[in-house]
């Protein structure tokens, strides 16, 4: 297991997962990997978080139990809102493809579940690597005055 450095500060990663067991080991494990880990149960519950804007990832479950809202109308929600940190989905049904074909090029990654927490934190860590900020919300093109 990789630890952070020491005189690194933990990123931040807004997990949410309706299966309490993976949620569970998930934000026991990623803090240990370098993330500090807000962990939610509901994209509802999700949606409400004050840390929201400060986030560094956001890794989410592709569909949840309650069928009220699912990852990828998560990751519309957030960039409506001007949230723009990079998104890794997580998926265990076999068709995660045809659940995300709603998405833009590049908007989330999707890992297949099972997988091991050292997969979700390289994923975590291109994810923000790679990032590019989004716009604000509202924010239209720059104009020179």
């Amino acid at each position: 297991m990789a630890i952070p450095p020491e005189n690194s500060s933990p990123r931040i990663v807004l997990l949410v997962e309706d299966e309490a067991d993976a949620r569970n080991i998930l934000a026991r494990r990623l803090p240990a990997l370098g993330w500090r880990c807000l962990a939610h149960a509901s994209v509802e519950s999700a949606l409400t978080a004050p840390e929201l804007h400060i986030v560094d990832a956001i890794a989410a479950d592709v569909s949840f139990g309650d069928g009220r809202m699912s990852g990828v109308e998560l990751v519309q929600e957030l960039r409506s809102r001007g949230v723009g940190a990079p998104v890794v989905l997580m998926s265990g049904v076999a068709d995660a493809k045809r659940l995300t074909a709603g998405l833009k090029p590049g908007a989330a990654v999707v890992l297949e579940k099972p997988f091991a927490t050292e997969v979700l934190r390289s994923a975590l860590e291109n994810a923000t690597r790679n990032r590019t900020p989004a716009p604000s919300a509202g924010a239209g093109p720059a104009t020179a005055r």
